[in-house]
């Protein structure tokens, strides 16, 4: 399974503590962590963690899923519809928090 944690764009305003602590957490726990979106990659770099991709992230997800490796995508609200189709279309199970 691949874990999408959403991000807000940067018109919509910055995420909370809250959602930085989530972020992190997410993170720390999976296997890969990948980036969809600038924002994204702000956050993940704001909370310390290390990116694999920034490139085709839900197509690495899912890859990723498909050997048995805990994935976490972080995802601007813009992008997470691009990321949920590549895990769809490769027919690997996902969870989008926000």
């Amino acid at each position: 399974e691949v874990r999408v944690v959403q991000v807000p764009s940067v018109r919509s305003g910055l995420p909370d503590e809250s959602d930085m602590t989530e972020i992190r957490k997410a993170c720390e726990r999976a296997d890969v962590v990948a980036a969809a979106g600038v924002e994204a990659v702000g956050a993940l770099r704001e909370v310390g963690i290390g990116s694999v991709t920034y490139f085709a992230a839900g197509e690495v997800a899912a890859d990723a899923a498909s050997r048995g490796l805990d994935a976490v995508v972080v995802a601007t609200q813009d992008t997470v519809g691009r990321v949920t189709d590549a895990l769809r279309d490769a027919s690997v199970s996902y969870d989008v928090t926000q």
